[in-house]
């Protein structure tokens, strides 16, 4: 079910006289970096921005931009599986999806970690966010036009 957006208090374009509020405009970005064969996310502190389709409908944290261009000596064949498992930031479980461009989208997803065990737990969801393939087919519904290419944005689903 895609949330219905217009009615979510806190999210995206309101009328508000609120100066603390900025609909949709914090912006979200870092990088992947490879050092010794090894991965680690930089995050850049947020910046004010333009809103966009995506931020008015789910909040400026529900996505993560992150630029795969430090990534030296590093092929694909090693990146993807690095890409293929949840990140958690902030307590909230991300998925990705790569643009051609090398700029990685990390997505809030509606799965939970269990902080026991620090893996998803299965049972669980949160109510406020849509699971991954839920948000692909609001993003892009792949039914509409089944002939598209979709060479440009390729989705890594690891469940």
């Amino acid at each position: 079910m895609i949330p219905d957006c217009t009615s979510r208090k806190g999210v995206g374009f309101q009328d508000c006289d609120d100066p603390e509020w900025f609909g949709g405009k914090i912006s979200f970005r870092g990088s992947i970096k490879y050092e010794n064969s090894k991965f680690k996310i930089v995050l850049d502190p947020p910046e004010l921005g333009t809103s966009d389709r995506f931020a008015r409908a789910f909040g400026s944290k529900s996505r993560i931009t992150l630029k795969a261009s430090s990534t030296r000596g590093c092929t694909k064949e090693i990146l993807l599986p690095f890409l293929k498992r949840p990140f958690v930031i902030w307590d909230v479980v991300y998925r990705a999806f790569l643009e051609d461009d090398g700029t990685v989208f990390l997505i809030a997803t509606n799965e939970v970690l269990d902080n026991t065990t620090e893996r998803i737990d299965p049972t669980k969801k949160e109510p406020s966010r849509m699971d991954f393939m839920t948000f692909i087919n609001w993003h892009n519904p792949l039914h509409l036009n089944p002939k598209q290419v979709t060479r440009r944005t390729v989705f890594y689903v690891n469940y």
